[in-house]
């Protein structure tokens, strides 16, 4: 499941680019950080920690026949998301239009 968690105050930034490389055929870069304050429980209490946290991904967009398109994308997060561990993922996305 998911690993959610209380914040008290917090900042996050991203930034994306977006190329067209072909007719139908989009590059996406994205990163994104973090910086909040984070509630841990060690010991049967509660404590705020400042935390960081870095990610970014790389996707590809296309268009498809019959009014579809296909969405392709890479990603990694460096901590915050996964416990202090860092991690990766793989989306494939199909999506149609009606």
């Amino acid at each position: 499941m998911f690993n959610q968690f209380t914040v008290a105050d917090y900042v996050v930034g991203n930034l994306e680019y977006r190329r067209e490389l072909l007719f139908f055929l989009y590059l996406h870069l994205r990163g994104t950080m973090a910086w909040i304050n984070r509630d841990y429980q060690r010991s049967e209490r509660f404590r705020l920690e400042q935390d960081r946290g870095e990610a970014f991904s790389v996707g590809i967009t296309t268009g498809m026949p019959w009014d579809s398109s296909m969405y392709l994308e890479f990603s990694r997060d460096f901590g915050i998301l996964r416990n202090g561990k860092s991690g990766s993922g793989l989306m494939l996305l199909w999506s149609k239009a009606f």
